[in-house]
């Protein structure tokens, strides 16, 4: 629920939670608030398999930033593997080849940042009470899993 005052919205992030959807036995969930140039989304996840990674390595033309909340998350950017437990950060740059997996038993929330704002997920942003124009940048080129090809 969001509550408008004057040009302003104010979201209650308990209410945004994915988590609820992890609790009904997904193994990933997505929900985020835009501006007209950025995206918030609010992540989680379960536990992963050692070894299985969320996605392919891949890369976007969005800047990401991640803040982990709660569990720890391996993040890997261009071969080098990087732990975040809850209170860590660590920025994507565009165009970096990365992916990421849970580490450890308990499920990972995290905060994640893209600016521009990812088309793919404007589905999660549809509940906010403002609308943009912008329908934001394509995650990956059509037909592919990733925006340019792994340099060899």
């Amino acid at each position: 629920m969001s509550t408008v005052k004057g040009k302003q919205t104010v979201y209650n992030i308990k209410e945004l939670s994915p988590e609820t959807a992890i609790a009904a036995g997904e193994r990933m969930s997505h929900t985020g608030l835009r501006t007209q140039n950025g995206m918030l989304l609010f992540v989680a996840a379960r536990p992963t398999p050692p070894g299985t990674r969320i996605q392919v390595p891949h890369n976007h033309p969005h800047e990401q930033l991640m803040v982990v909340v709660k569990g720890c998350l391996v993040v890997e950017i261009e071969g080098v593997s990087h732990e975040l437990k809850a209170g860590s950060a660590l920025i994507v740059p565009a165009l970096a080849f990365h992916t990421a997996y849970v580490a450890g038993d308990e499920p990972c929330s995290t905060f994640e940042m893209f600016a521009p704002v990812r088309r793919d997920f404007l589905p999660l942003t549809e509940h906010q009470a403002e609308k943009y124009p912008d329908q934001g940048e394509p995650w990956v080129q059509e037909g592919t899993n990733t925006w340019t090809k792994r340099p060899a």
